[in-house]
Parts: C-alpha cells; structure tokens; sequence
C-alpha cells in the first residue's frame, strides 16, 4: 500500500510544469554590423564629392536600364544576333568557323557593343559610354545597322522609322544625363594640348582605333606617344599628316554625326606642330 501511495506521488509530481531559465540565444546575425553615418563635418569635401558621384551615376545607370525595356523588343529582334554575347550563336555560326562570315561579323559586332547588361554598354577596350550612345545613334540614323548581307537575308529586321524614334528616345536623354555628369564630375582642369588632343581622341576614335581596336589596321590612338612616332604623323609639315588629312577631309570619322568640328581639327593640328 505505501509503495502503491508513492508511484501515485512521483506520477502527479513530474506532471506539475516548471518554469525553464532562460538559456542565452546561440544566433548569429549575418547581417554587418550597424555603423553610425558620419556626420557632414566629418567627411572631407572629396569624399563627399566622390560619394555624390557614385549616387548619381548609380540613378543615371538605374534609369537607363528602367527605360531599356521600351526599346528591347527591337534590340531583341533586329541588333542581338550580332550584339548580345547571351543570344547562342546559330548553328550556321558553328560551321566552319575559320571562315564563317556570319560569327566573323558576330565577333566583330560584339567588340563594338554587346548589349547584354542593358547598361552601362560593353564594348572592346573599355570606351566611354558617351561614345557608344553616339556610335549607336549614328548607326540608326544612317541606318548603317544592321549591315547590308544580314538585311539581305532578313529584310524585315531593317530599322524603320518608328524603331529609330524609340531607341533615339532612350540615348538623347541619357547623353544629355551623361554630358551633364561629366560636365560635374569628370572636368579636367589640365589644359594642355595633349589632354586636349587626348580628350578628343578618347571620344571619337579609340573605340575604333585605340585601346586594341584596330579597325582598318590602324590602332594605337590611346597612345599618343607611339602615335608621336608612327607613319601617320609628319612633324616636318604638320598638315600633310595622313591622320590629319583623314580628320581635316572628313573621311574620319566615318559617320557623318560623328565628324568633328574645326576647332577640334585644329586641336589635332596644333598637337603635330608642337611636336619635337
């Protein structure tokens, strides 16, 4: 009976629930850990200014890349075949690729665009995107793209009107944006005749003839030392150059919109004469 008694107790005992202790938390955030912005009078005038920088040229990338889906449809249809390094190659790219004209046209297109990030725009060697806005617009209004075999074979895949509204639509706003931003940020206060010359040569020829490029055998214009020295530069007679004479005939650039001005071919000159 007293054995019976205590098996009751022990069983109505381990029933009543006890209140636990807290056990300290064993979770790790992964998030960083909280920093205190510094205040205005902490941060110097550069690093302001670089921070500004990178705020702005994040919302001129995030509008390009929004607005990019008013003109994807026709890049999509008409320019990624040849300028979109995720579009696969078609089979008849494969064939034979030593000499297949239509991958030796796909490489080539892809060193002068890629549009595959939307923006900010990828082309060999690195070149501003103001001058890869302009090369496009250019393209379009002289309907130099696509090239004349791929309209050949596709001839509904030719730039109509309305596609050059549209994508014209979305470069004009945003190289004004970036003409204002380098206006801002990017001003160079050197006022030689070489960062001039250099300025120049940066926005109208290197996507073609420097930093690799070597469109028409002709490249090394990001040089412009080996420039000083190559055959296209006469220092003996300044405006018989070939690269001046190219600039000063309009035959460079080729692209009507892309011509530069008298001043600027004056800038050219100018740098030949001063050299020694």
């Amino acid at each position: 009976m007293r054995k019976t008694l205590c098996i009751i107790y022990l069983t109505l005992v381990s029933c009543i629930p006890f209140k636990k202790e807290p056990q300290p938390s064993t979770y790790v955030s992964s998030a960083p850990p909280f920093k205190v912005p510094p205040t205005r009078g902490s941060v110097t005038p550069d690093i302001e200014n670089q921070l500004n920088k990178e705020l702005e040229w994040n919302s001129i990338t995030k509008e390009a890349i929004s607005s990019y889906k008013d003109i994807h449809p026709i890049i999509n249809k008409k320019c990624a075949s040849c300028h979109d390094s995720d579009k696969p190659l078609p089979f008849y790219g494969k064939l034979f690729q030593r000499r297949n004209i239509f991958k030796k046209h796909r490489d080539d297109g892809l060193d002068n665009v890629d549009f595959s990030l939307k923006f900010p725009l990828v082309a060999k060697g690195d070149p501003p995107q103001l001058a890869i806005l302009k090369a496009i617009r250019s393209s379009v209004t002289e309907r130099t793209m696509p090239i004349k075999l791929y309209k050949v074979f596709y001839p509904r895949r030719r730039v109509t009107d309305k596609d050059e509204e549209k994508i014209l639509g979305w470069i004009e706003p945003l190289v004004e944006r970036i003409e204002q931003f380098n206006e801002k940020y990017n001003r160079s206060n050197d006022d030689s005749i070489e960062n001039r010359v250099a300025t120049i040569f940066t926005y109208s020829c290197n996507r073609c003839h420097g930093n690799g490029n070597t469109r028409g055998d002709f490249g090394g214009m990001d040089n412009l030392q080996a420039l000083s020295k190559s055959k296209y530069i006469n220092k003996e007679s300044p405006e018989k150059s070939e690269l001046y004479q190219y600039i000063k005939s309009g035959e460079m650039p080729p692209s009507r919109s892309e011509k530069l001005s008298d001043e600027e071919a004056q800038v050219v000159l100018n740098w030949i004469e001063s050299l020694e």
